[in-house]
C-alpha cells in the first residue's frame, strides 16, 4: 500500500513464500501433538488482556523462541525500537529471517503493526553496510504483525524498493471451541516455521561473491523443454501483467508469463492457424498461478498502433474475428477481448 507501491506476487520472488501459502492451506499438513499443545498454549496466552505492550511482547516472544528454537532479539544495532526479530548470519552480514511488530490491542500504538514492520524492514536495509548485500539477493523475510490476539503473516523482499505483501488475513488467537479454527492456527505457525527453514536454506546457498542481476525477477529460471534461461526485462510497467522477456542459453528469445487461468488447448489451436506464438512450456496450477513459456514475437500491441489506416484496421479486425470463429468451432469461447491483449 498504497496501490502504486504494489509489485509482483512475492511467491514469484522466492519459493519460501510459495511453500508457506501451500502449507498454510494444506489440510493434510503433518503436525504432531507437541505442536498442537504449543498452539493451544499460545492461544491461551495471547487471548489474555495485558496491562501494557511490553508484557504482551515478552509473552509472545517467549512462545516464538520455543517454536523456532531461536533467540528473538528486541533491539536493533542503531537503537531503533522494534518488537523482535530472528536473524541469520550470511557471510559477514546479519539478515532478517523473521520480523515481529506488536501492539497491545487493536487501535493502540498510533500505527498498525504491519505498516510499522514494513517501515522497520526498509530502514534496516537502508544502512550503508548493506549496499553490497542488496546486490547479492532480494533479502526475503517473513513478518508477523500482532495486534492484541490478532495475528497476520506477511512477506518482504527488497528489489528496486521494499515490497511487503500480506500472506494471510488477520487471524484471531482466541479460543472459540472450534476444532477447525485450532487447525488453522496450528497450520499458520507450522507453515511459518517451515518457511523460515526454507529461508535458512536459501541464505545458506548464497555465494560470498555473488552479484545476482536476476534478483529483480521471478526465481524460476529453468524448466523442462526449455532449460536454463535469464530474464531480460518486464514487458509492461504494470504489476497486473506478469510477463517477462527472457533468453535461453542458446540465445532463443522467449516470453515468460504467470497467469491465474490459462487454456493450453485454445493456445495450441490458435498456433495452428498462425494466431499465437509457439508454446514451449505450461506448468500445473500452483497456489493460483501457472507458468507459461512461449516463443517471442516482434510486434506492437494493437492499442499502441494509432498510426494505421482504415484498411489495416479492417484487416486486423477480420483476422481477430476469424480466430474467434475458429475457437467457436472447437467449442471454446474467448471472453477476454481487451485491447491490450493484441
Amino acid at each position: 500500500r498504497p496501490f502504486n507501491c504494489i509489485g509482483i506476487p512475492l511467491m514469484l520472488y522466492n519459493s519460501a513464500f510459495l511453500h508457506f501459502k501451500m502449507n498454510f492451506n494444506d489440510k493434510g499438513l503433518f503436525m504432531d501433538k507437541n505442536h498442537y499443545r504449543w498452539t493451544m498454549n499460545c492461544i491461551k496466552a495471547m487471548s489474555n488482556f495485558y496491562s501494557d505492550k511490553k508484557s504482551r511482547q515478552q509473552e509472545f516472544n517467549k512462545r516464538l523462541q520455543d517454536l523456532f528454537d531461536e533467540n528473538v532479539i528486541v533491539q536493533s544495532d542503531d537503537n531503533t525500537s522494534n518488537d523482535g526479530y530472528i536473524t541469520l548470519q550470511v557471510h559477514s552480514y546479519t539478515v532478517l529471517c523473521l520480523l515481529i511488530e506488536i501492539k497491545n490491542e487493536i487501535g493502540t500504538g498510533r500505527c498498525d503493526p504491519t505498516t510499522q514492520a514494513a517501515a522497520f524492514y526498509a530502514k534496516f536495509y537502508a544502512h550503508e553496510e548493506y549496499e553490497k548485500a542488496l546486490k547479492m539477493c532480494n533479502m526475503p523475510c517473513f513478518i508477523i504483525g500482532l495486534a492484541g490476539p490478532w495475528i497476520c503473516v506477511l512477506g518482504a523482499v527488497y528489489v528496486e524498493k521494499p515490497l511487503i505483501e500480506p500472506l494471510t488475513c488477520f487471524e484471531p488467537l482466541i479460543f472459540i471451541n472450534d476444532r477447525i479454527h485450532l487447525e488453522k492456527i496450528a497450520q499458520l505457525f507450522m507453515a511459518l516455521r517451515m518457511g523460515c527453514d526454507d529461508l535458512k536454506k536459501y541464505y545458506g546457498s548464497l555465494s560470498n561473491s555473488t552479484v545476482d542481476p536476476q534478483r529483480f525477477f521471478p526465481y524460476v529460471r529453468k524448466v523442462a523443454n526449455v532449460g536454463d534461461f535469464v530474464y531480460k526485462e518486464k514487458l509492461f510497467n504494470d504489476p497486473l501483467k506478469l510477463l517477462w522477456k527472457a533468453e535461453t542459453k542458446d540465445g532463443q528469445k522467449i516470453i515468460v508469463k504467470f497467469s491465474q487461468k490459462d487454456n493450453q488447448y485454445a493456445h495450441e489451436i490458435c498456433y495452428e492457424i498462425g494466431k499465437a506464438p509457439t508454446l514451449l512450456f505450461v506448468s500445473e496450477m500452483i497456489n493460483g498461478f501457472c507458468m507459461i513459456i512461449m516463443g517471442y514475437v516482434e510486434g506492437q500491441r494493437l492499442c499502441d498502433c494509432d498510426y494505421l489506416d482504415i484498411s489495416e484496421y479492417e484487416k486486423i479486425i477480420n483476422e481477430i474475428e476469424n480466430a474467434i470463429l475458429h475457437l467457436h468451432s472447437k467449442n471454446i469461447v474467448f471472453a477476454d477481448l481487451r485491447d491490450f491483449g493484441y
